[in-house]
């Protein structure tokens, strides 16, 4: 029973994961920026790369290669695409303060 929730969970966070930087490079590939969006086609090839450890049962690999693309996503995020201007502070360090 546990197994398949801990099954579930990952493949439903490695597809929300997948979808959401699939679609977030579409969006940078069309503006013209190309690291931002071919790190967000990594991160969605490391979800799909994480649903298929998932489905050969090797589930603490796939939770340890997800929450590591969420979080080396996150810190690409920080450094260079949430650049802070007079008006507007950077906001993404905050989300380092959940994972603390």
């Amino acid at each position: 029973m546990h197994q398949r929730r801990v099954r579930r969970l990952l493949l439903v966070a490695c597809s929300m994961v997948g979808v959401a930087s699939f679609a977030w490079a579409l969006v940078f590939a069309s503006r013209g920026h190309w690291f931002t969006a071919g790190y967000d086609a990594c991160s969605c090839l490391f979800c799909v790369l994480t649903a298929v450890l998932v489905r050969r049962g090797q589930l603490r690999g796939a939770s340890a290669l997800l929450i590591s693309t969420i979080y080396v996503r996150l810190c690409v995020n920080t450094v260079f695409v949430d650049i802070p201007t007079p008006e507007v502070p950077r906001s993404l360090p905050l989300f380092f303060l959940v994972l603390g």
